[in-house]
């Protein structure tokens, strides 16, 4: 007996149900993406009503667009996505019904869901309503409102961008600076949009900022002074390691950080710190030297 013969016709028992179930399921489906969608949006598929709505934009076709839009955008289930919202606006404002559109999550944000409020101000950005969608992000971004799912956008990033946009700088900058002041973290966008912002609006500020060249290389070349004049040797010399260096690498390090801003991405701390502790050990050991030198 083949024992491969066996173990195929188990397989052929095993799999035939499931290949028979997905011919059956791929025959039953209706023709056309589109329609399968519209079908399953009436069952109560959210996501098939988007897809229905968001081809229909494309398309160009706003009356099915819009019925099939607004329904994912308000009955959207609880935490769901809403940024079809913005979609929905977009053809709202194409059909001249962008009065009556915010109705329903205007309502919903009024009852306190900040979720809902945050992508109905997204929902006026995208139809350019910069009034409305401020007078709903700056309570959000004062609140600190974080998205549960992504912490590093949220109202005040976009607030931000949207009064930038607008042309006013410095609420811009204001907006982007409490955001940062929160968590001055390298990787919050909002630290370095107000770096940019801040150095535009006050130019003279920034050229007082820039970092003095000079200073950071004298920072870089003292270790390498401290350690040549240490092995060279002589009183003068360990003299020059135990007090001279010390103090210029503190002063050239002290001008450095006085033309460094508040905002700034500190990866020059990677250099100078091992500099400066390797000043200081030499100066120790400079110590050392000279105090066993004075020995009897």
């Amino acid at each position: 007996m083949n024992p491969w013969k066996n173990i195929r016709s188990i397989l052929m028992v095993i799999l035939l149900p499931g290949m028979l179930w997905g011919l059956a399921s791929t025959a039953m489906a209706e023709p056309g993406t589109g329609q399968s969608n519209e079908s399953r949006c009436q069952r109560g598929s959210d996501r098939a009503c988007r897809s229905v709505g968001m081809e229909a934009q494309k398309a160009g076709d706003y009356e099915k667009a819009y019925d099939y839009l607004k329904i994912t955008c308000e009955n959207h289930p609880p935490r769901g996505a809403l940024f079809p919202c913005s979609n929905y606006f977009v053809v709202a404002k194409e059909l001249n019904r962008l009065d009556t559109a915010p109705t329903e999550l205007e309502a919903q944000c009024g009852d306190g869901d900040k979720f809902i409020c945050y992508h109905l101000a997204q929902a006026y950005l995208a139809v350019e309503l910069r009034e409305d969608a401020h007078r709903i992000l700056e309570p959000l971004c004062n609140e600190n409102f974080t998205l549960p799912f992504n912490a590093a956008f949220g109202p005040c990033m976009d607030l931000g961008r949207s009064l930038e946009a607008a042309g006013n700088l410095e609420a811009a900058a204001y907006t982007f600076k409490l955001d940062c002041d929160r968590d001055t973290n390298t990787s919050n966008m909002s630290c370095s949009s107000y770096k940019y912002l801040d150095n535009k609006i006050n130019p003279k500020v920034a050229e007082k900022r820039e970092p003095i060249l000079a200073a950071f290389l004298l920072v870089l070349a003292m270790p390498i002074n401290s350690l040549i004049l240490f092995f060279v040797g002589g009183r003068k010399n360990l003299k020059i390691v135990q007090w001279v260096i010390p103090v210029m690498i503190i002063l050239s390090w002290a001008v450095w950080e006085s033309r460094v801003g508040p905002y700034d991405i500190r990866i020059d701390l990677l250099v100078i710190l091992p500099a400066v502790g390797t000043v200081i050990l030499m100066a120790i050991l400079a110590h050392r030297k000279l105090k066993k030198s004075e020995e009897p």
